[in-house]
């Protein structure tokens, strides 16, 4: 995952799961979209909810 591409709430959560766990992320608006949301996509001061499975977790390397 890129940190470009992924809310803080979100990458946070991921970082303390292990292959095979399911969870549920409940995200409050500081570490979602901000109080302003994303344009016409999130609305403003949104509360995001995430059920995610960790199916693998790769080790990449970049020279």
């Amino acid at each position: 995952m890129s940190k470009s591409n992924v809310i803080s709430g979100l990458e946070e959560g991921i970082s303390m799961m292990r292959e095979g766990e399911k969870a549920r992320f409940i995200i409050p608006p500081y570490l979602a979209w901000g109080l302003l949301g994303d344009e016409d996509k999130v609305p403003m001061r949104s509360i995001v909810v995430y059920d995610v499975e960790l199916i693998s977790v790769e080790d990449l390397y970049y020279d």
